[in-house]
């Protein structure tokens, strides 16, 4: 019988690595990650 927890855990461990995000501490970093994603800034506040 297969354990279905550590396939769970694998499985959720492989959707968060392919998960696309970034992480930014500056609006440069930002700006610079949502380029990487294809996204664009709008509405600059």
């Amino acid at each position: 019988m297969p354990n279905t927890y550590t396939a769970l855990k694998y499985r959720q461990q492989q959707e968060v690595e392919n998960f696309p995000m970034f992480f930014a501490f500056t609006k440069q970093q930002f700006s610079d990650g949502m380029s990487s994603l294809g996204l664009e800034l709008r509405g600059h506040h």
